[in-house]
């Protein structure tokens, strides 16, 4: 999205301009700024409309296809407004007050190649000589699909989407705060950090609440039948990107996990095991690492659950032997109470 960005960028500088000239020419301004703004946005993009008002540009139906796979509206802007500084124009500096975007619609989604959907907007120099001081997004909706799942992809959706990006002393720049919440089909999620739009550095907190669980049956179809038929996770973690790597610690609770079979494995690890882990409290607790290059992003989720099974099966065999000990500790103490 970084590419993207920055298109919209310069097409509003260079619109500034056409503006301008516009209004001493009377030339159909509108139109000019729509056929430019398709010429730097690229073939992948098109416009419905372009309108350069006094205060700010308007950008409405703006849609992105993924001409590699063939994929259309891969994102569909219903309105975009940006609203510049005029008086520091004067000045020859360009600083965007906001960006507001209404009703978006992004499809993320993973082909079998190992390629994203929005991976041509992504990358590019951090070095923009124009400074932004908040986008503000609203009415967000969030496909994401997985090709890579297994026998069938994996689908999610996350509508009700919100994102502002502020910094409270109106520079974007270091401490650039980012606040994103949305839903999906039960649960929740929010994300708050902050960013560095330069280095493209971020640190945030995220948490899921209340997923519904059944959404991974498509990693499990491999899984000798096994089949999720209910059950809820908590995620909460914290982010760390920099230079296009993602370090991401997670705490998992996974709580009222049914299975339709009672035989198999899970992620390598025996179904009855894993009932028996969640059969003890109704809950259990999880810790694992997502990490890797943003095209390359892997998991230690199976270690991790390796781990926690191999700690339960200790736990089992000790406990025998400590109540073994408990008891001959409490007759050794009778017999002294005898003698004394």
């Amino acid at each position: 999205m970084i590419k993207f960005i920055k298109r919209i960028f310069l097409a509003f500088t260079l619109l500034i301009i056409i503006t301008a000239i516009g209004i001493y020419l009377f030339v159909p301004i509108d139109k000019i700024a729509k056929d430019r703004l398709e010429d730097i946005l690229g073939r992948d993009f098109s416009i419905g409309r372009a309108n350069v008002a006094f205060a700010h540009l308007e950008i409405n139906d703006l849609t992105y296809k993924d001409s590699e796979h063939k994929i259309q509206d891969v994102i569909k802007i219903k309105d975009i407004k940006v609203y510049p500084s005029l008086l520091l124009l004067l000045t020859g500096r360009v600083v965007i007050k906001n960006i507001e975007i209404d009703s978006p619609y992004l499809l993320l989604r993973r082909f079998n190649d190992n390629k994203w959907s929005v991976s041509k907007l992504f990358g590019g120099s951090g070095s923009a000589p124009i400074i932004l001081k908040g986008i503000e997004i609203k009415n967000g909706t969030l496909d994401i699909w997985d090709d890579k799942a297994g026998k069938m992809p994996f689908k999610t959706a996350i509508d009700g989407l919100k994102i502002n990006i502020y910094n409270p002393i109106a520079i974007l720049g270091h401490g650039t705060v980012i606040d994103i919440s949305g839903r999906l089909k039960q649960g929740g999620i929010s994300i708050k950090g902050d960013w560095d739009p330069l280095t493209y550095k971020l640190a945030a907190d995220a948490k899921a609440n209340a997923i519904d669980m059944t959404i991974a049956n498509p990693y499990l179809a491999d899984e000798g039948g096994v089949i999720i038929t209910s059950g809820s996770l908590d995620l909460s973690s914290k982010i760390k990107f920099e230079n296009n790597i993602v370090n991401a610690p997670v705490d998992a609770v996974v709580k009222e996990l049914k299975m339709k079979s009672a035989e198999g494995v899970l992620l390598d690890i025996s179904v009855p095991l894993v009932i028996s882990l969640i059969e003890k409290q109704g809950k259990f607790d999880l810790r694992f690492n997502i990490y890797g290059h943003l095209n390359n992003i892997q998991t230690n989720l199976k270690d991790a659950l390796k781990k926690k099974a191999e700690d339960s099966l200790e736990k089992k065999i000790e406990s025998p032997l400590k109540k073994l000990g408990r008891d001959l500790k409490d007759i050794g103490k009778g017999i002294m109470d005898v003698f004394r």
